[in-house]
């Protein structure tokens, strides 16, 4: 009921507000892994509004309507106040300014059907949290957004699984713990590097009888030239006090909190160059731990350790739509294999 809601006032401003521009994206899957059913899922769908009050404030939302509308959530949504090309304002749920894709995540913007999974498993893409903040762009080429924002709580019962379950999305965020996040990018033709950095409280102001805090960052390129296609990031992530946290979310053996790092690397080239459609054969490699080291008196899970090799084609017919198709080789450092074929179709509009 609540679903059907939300999509009826959409369609209904999207019919009478001429004043509203609309955007959003699209894909849908088919997993085939070698471990399990074969599958198809329409991933997601996106409808998306911003409107412009004057030459100073602005609204802009995404809703996000996962796996059939089954989990529906905003993307964000904010309220910006435009000061000078050097200093804006910001308020509102907030696309975290961390890696590459968390805020610019929309499928025809990466080779492959699924997203890089160290994007998922250590940056928890799709990851908003509400606050307040600045953006802008400075000097040659250089941008910056910097938030305080609701920290994370953290919970769950098997911590090797990283942070991902600790987002609050905006759900009656938990706000006794603040955690600053920010992004500084430099930008050339065919070239963008960036640098992100989130830290902040995650025991949000339970009697633990101590403090634990959580420091992730990444550095990240983008570069384009010629045909050619290279991009890379690195993540790391640091828990203070992992062993009373285990304590507190009686965690045991190897199912303990513990430092999160990882890279991946994609190359592709475009084999039509110069044209207005691109075909890009590429690859991908991913090497991360969710549980790169855990405290004393607690041991690792060697499966938390993965190596994902994967090889694949993406059809560009026009810029805002892809159709994709690729392998994944997987292998965890407990010597267990698997693989994956993955197709799928995404668009923006």
């Amino acid at each position: 009921m609540v679903r059907t809601l939300v999509l009826g006032v959409l369609v209904s401003l999207w019919a009478v507000a001429g004043d509203i521009h609309f955007h959003g994206y699209g894909e849908g899957h088919f997993n085939a892994p070698s471990n399990d059913d074969n599958q198809l899922d329409l991933h997601r769908f996106v409808i998306g509004l911003q409107y412009t009050f004057d030459d100073r404030w602005s609204f802009d939302m995404e809703v996000d309507f996962e796996h059939a509308f089954e989990e529906p959530e905003f993307e964000f949504l904010h309220l910006d106040y435009a000061y000078q090309e050097s200093l804006n304002f910001r308020a509102g749920l907030i696309l975290m300014p961390v890696g590459q894709l968390n805020q610019n995540h929309e499928p025809n913007l990466f080779f492959s059907v699924e997203r890089p999974y160290l994007e998922k498993e250590i940056i928890p893409t799709s990851w908003q949290e509400p606050g307040f903040g600045v953006f802008g762009a400075f000097g040659e080429g250089f941008d910056y957004q910097a938030y305080l924002v609701g920290g994370l709580k953290a919970d769950g019962n098997d911590g090797s699984k990283g942070i991902r379950g600790w987002r609050s999305k905006g759900i009656e965020s938990p706000a006794n713990e603040a955690a600053f996040v920010g992004r500084l990018t430099w930008s050339q033709p065919g070239l963008q590097t960036g640098f992100s950095l989130f830290h902040g409280g995650i025991d949000q102001g339970r009697d633990l009888g101590f403090n634990s805090n959580l420091t992730l960052w990444d550095v990240d390129f983008h570069w384009n030239q010629a045909g050619w296609d290279i991009r890379g990031t690195y993540a790391s992530a640091t828990l203070s006090n992992p062993e009373d946290l285990n304590a507190y979310l009686g965690l045991e053996g190897e199912k303990s909190v513990g430092d999160q790092n990882g890279f991946y690397a994609t190359v592709g080239y475009d084999v039509l160059h110069g044209k207005k459609q691109k075909l890009v054969p590429f690859v991908t490699y991913e090497s991360y731990d969710t549980q790169d080291g855990v405290p004393t008196g607690f041991s690792d899970k060697a499966s938390t350790a993965k190596d994902i090799f994967t090889i694949g084609l993406a059809y560009f017919p026009i810029p805002k739509l892809a159709l994709k198709m690729d392998y994944e080789s997987w292998e965890d450092g407990a010597d267990g294999t698997r693989s994956q074929f993955n197709a799928g179709f995404g668009f923006q509009y």
